[in-house]
């Protein structure tokens, strides 16, 4: 059994890196049934359970279970249930918490990597 001091901390993991991205979803694969999405964007425990309970209160979906740490998600869909893509989206932008802020963090990362100052990192170094 585990101790609630180590749920807390697992729950409260951050990949600081990741506020770079914008959430997104991505479909990787689709079953009759199981639905497997890559989400792009996902920083910390608490992102990632707003976006379980998101994906979860999307119509046909019976379970959705969300991985922080591998940015995917799964959903089992009702029989005979399907998703639509802007359904995916508009669940994400609702559970994600500043999205405004993050899509323009994203934007300013591309036009500051797009100048042309840093072209690749090498053993820690940045390289011009």
């Amino acid at each position: 059994m585990t101790s609630p001091l180590l749920r807390a901390v697992r729950w409260l993991r951050v990949h600081p890196a990741r506020l770079l991205l914008a959430p997104r979803v991505e479909v990787t694969r689709a079953d009759a049934d199981t639905v497997d999405l890559a989400v792009a964007g996902l920083v910390c425990g608490v992102c990632a359970s707003r976006t379980q309970a998101a994906l979860r209160a999307l119509p046909g979906v019976e379970e959705a279970c969300v991985d922080l740490d591998a940015g995917s998600a799964r959903l089992r869909l009702a029989p005979g249930a399907s998703l639509e893509a802007g359904a995916l989206d508009r669940a994400l932008a609702r559970a994600v918490i500043a999205m405004p802020a993050r899509r323009a963090i994203e934007r300013a990362v591309r036009v500051w990597r797009g100048r042309g100052a840093v072209t690749t990192v090498a053993g820690g170094r940045r390289s011009r």
